[in-house]
C-alpha cells in the first residue's frame, strides 16, 4: 500500500508562512497514487522534487512539492503542498499488547 501526506503551507499577503491540517490518503498502487496527484494538481504549473537522506540508500527522491496561488476573501495567498509518498505495512496491531 502507498500513502500520499500532504501538508499545506502557505503564504499570506504580509509574508508569514503557515502550516495546517496534513492529511493522508492511501492506495493500493503507485499508479493510483500518480493519479491522484494528476487530478488533485491538475492546475499547478510548478511542481519541485524533494528528497530525503537515508543511510542504506543514499539521498532518493520522496516527492514532491506544488507550489501555486489561491484567492480567498479578495487576497492572494501563495499556497506549497508538501507531498511525500512511503510504503505502508497494513497488518493490523493489538492496542492492548505492552
Amino acid at each position: 500500500m502507498i500513502s500520499v501526506t500532504v501538508t499545506p503551507t502557505n503564504r499570506t499577503p504580509r509574508g508569514t508562512w503557515t502550516r495546517w491540517q496534513s492529511y493522508t490518503r492511501h492506495f493500493d498502487t503507485m499508479a493510483d497514487a500518480r493519479e491522484f496527484l494528476r487530478d488533485e494538481y491538475a492546475h499547478c504549473k510548478k511542481r519541485i522534487p524533494c528528497y530525503q537522506d537515508t543511510r542504506s540508500r543514499g539521498t532518493i527522491q520522496t516527492g514532491y512539492i506544488y507550489c501555486f496561488k489561491i484567492r480567498e476573501d479578495g487576497k492572494t495567498y501563495y499556497q506549497q503542498d508538501w507531498v511525500s509518498f512511503a510504503e505502508t505495512d497494513s497488518r493490523a496491531i493489538d492496542v492492548n499488547a505492552a
